[in-house]
């Protein structure tokens, strides 16, 4: 695994929504200003690293793929192994070869291709008691959980079924902390899905309100302490709070137009 980069991200120039393929994107069509949505990109990428993290920035000019800016659903990392997407829409088709490509000049990572529709790191993540958790649905296969059981040994992966189509990507939903703290969006799944949840993370499952899940709060990315977040309530704040977290809040308007936020704007390679 890369020990030089914490974070890659990518920019496009022609980051627009042109097509609809998730319920953010309704009505958003030609809606993003390209000038503010890049600086909202760029104080991300800024705050990252004056947080000290390392970060990549992949710069394209293609309005044929405007949702590569959200780096999370390039594929998912561990032991070495990157597993690229297979995206369900073949509108995102075309992001695969550059992030492939920017995956091979810049890492040492063995990549390996999933058969089965798979959305990386936008459904598929780790948290601190060796699971990783694939959520299926919208836009990722049950099937490709086989894959990830055979790439990745060390882990359990556990699956969760997405039942509400505004949370269409697992991390638009559910987000496990490195201090073993989940946030979570109940109304995204079923009760059995819950109570397996509550199983691994007890009293550390924080609930997050139906607004503050409107603001994409699960949709956040931790760095050294701080949990960095569109927006969200004093009582969300508080709970973040309470759990060590300095909570920063970065407007990303312009991206949940397209049905993202902090979190779909970075992958962690770290």
């Amino acid at each position: 695994m890369s020990n030089k980069i914490d974070f890659f991200m990518c920019w496009n120039e022609q980051y627009q929504v042109n097509y609809d393929i998730n319920p953010w994107m309704d009505d958003q069509f030609h809606q993003v200003n390209g000038q503010k949505a890049h600086g909202q990109w760029e104080a991300l990428r800024e705050l990252l690293v004056h947080l000290d993290a390392r970060v990549e920035v992949l710069d394209v000019n293609d309005a044929l793929i405007p949702d590569i800016v959200f780096t999370a659903n390039a594929g998912v990392i561990h032991d070495n192994i990157f597993i690229p997407s297979k995206f369900r829409y073949k509108e995102r088709d075309p992001e695969v070869e550059p992030y492939v490509k920017w995956f091979i000049d810049n890492t040492e990572f063995n990549i390996q291709m999933c058969p089965s529709t798979f959305e990386g790191a936008g459904d598929a993540l780790k948290d601190v008691y060796g699971n990783m958790w694939m959520g299926h649905g919208f836009r990722s296969s049950l099937e490709a959980s086989k894959f990830l059981i055979d790439c990745y040994p060390s882990l359990k992966i556990h699956t969760l079924k997405l039942i509400n189509p505004s949370f269409y990507h697992l991390d638009t939903c559910f987000c496990p902390l490195s201090s073993g703290y989940l946030m979570v969006y109940p109304q995204a799944f079923s009760s059995s899905d819950l109570e397996l949840m509550k199983y691994f993370f007890g009293e550390k499952m924080i609930e997050v309100s139906d607004e503050d899940a409107r603001k994409f709060a699960c949709n956040a990315v931790e760095w050294a302490g701080n949990i960095i977040i569109n927006g969200c309530s004093p009582s969300l704040n508080f709970k973040l709070e309470d759990a060590g977290y300095n909570v920063i809040e970065l407007d990303l308007s312009e991206f949940i137009k397209a049905g993202g936020s902090a979190k779909c704007l970075t992958i962690r390679l770290s």
